[in-house]
């Protein structure tokens, strides 16, 4: 049954920050406490999407559901 489990990502803070800035992603709340991703729409914001990736992935793998959220000025926390 190893294979039904979920093994974590191990990657390391730097380099998924670095990643994802150029996604266009921000670590939230900061880079020194990283707990997730957030993007901001060009425009004020309606408010805020939280999209959690559940109990497979990772947050940086829902980021195709960014520019969806952010097209119709949503503000987008990925957790």
């Amino acid at each position: 049954q190893y294979h039904l489990l979920y093994i974590p990502d191990r990657t390391e803070a730097p380099q998924a920050i670095g990643t994802a800035e150029r996604t266009g992603l921000a670590p939230w709340p900061s880079a020194d406490s990283l707990r997730g991703w957030i993007a901001e729409p060009d425009a004020p914001a309606k408010g805020t999407v939280a999209v959690f990736h559940g109990n497979a992935g990772g947050a940086q793998g829902r980021d195709f559901l960014v520019p969806l959220f952010r097209a119709q000025g949503w503000r987008v926390v990925l957790l």
